[in-house]
């Protein structure tokens, strides 16, 4: 598997944990109000939702961090190459393409989360199980959330691929006008030898050359 695609796939679940994570805490902010953690508790949410919430939180910002890291060398390498032949590639179409791709794929991840959440913490302390249900009353917020968390994501992988197929260009363009500035020697014989000179010219010449 190429390392590019495990990474891809890695940030895809960080996304989808971080979908679950605002989304279910919006659920329950929109549900309870100023009872908000009255209504967590009494739903089978203990201080793990805490630590689950925190851990992804901070996993979040450390994918946002190197995310913002490596834009930030890209942009350098970029820097005085302008706009390339490559750049129609990577049009508005492409970044609308890439958000809807990637919000088809973790919303419905991050509703699955929350499903099977809910059902164990509930079952839990033995209060009845909302099933699938939940995703009634969830679905649009999970929606609203996950469109906005996909925008993020893909603008960066739009700027990405952006700076990567520039830099791309650009080497294409600096190996061909290197290629073609060698000079023509005129004066140089680049026509290829035959073998028999070649042997010839690898042999030390007869002592009666030289009058002995």
């Amino acid at each position: 598997m190429k390392p590019r695609r495990t990474l891809d796939r890695i940030a895809v679940a960080l996304l989808s944990l971080a979908v679950f994570v605002l989304g279910h805490d919006l659920l329950f902010l929109l549900a309870g109000g100023a009872n908000y953690r009255a209504v967590l508790a009494a739903s089978g949410h203990g201080s793990i939702w805490d630590i689950t919430a925190m851990t992804v939180a901070g996993a979040a910002a450390g994918l946002t961090g190197l995310g913002l890291r490596r834009l930030v060398i890209l942009s350098r390498l970029t820097r005085g190459l302008g706009r390339m032949s490559a750049d129609s590639e990577h049009g508005v179409p492409s970044l609308l393409r890439q958000t809807l791709r990637l919000w088809a794929t973790i919303l419905p991840i991050a509703l699955l989360l929350l499903v099977a959440n809910e059902n164990l913490e509930r079952a839990a302390i033995g209060v009845p199980l909302p099933g699938f249900g939940i995703i009634v009353a969830a679905g649009p917020i999970f929606a609203a959330v996950a469109l906005a968390v996909a925008i993020v994501a893909a603008l960066y992988g739009w700027r990405r691929d952006l700076l990567i197929s520039r830099l791309a260009a650009a080497g294409r363009t600096w190996r061909r006008s290197t290629n073609a500035s060698y000079p023509h020697l005129p004066w140089v014989d680049r026509r290829p030898g035959s073998i028999a000179g070649r042997r010839l010219a690898g042999r030390a010449p007869p002592s009666m050359a030289f009058g002995r």
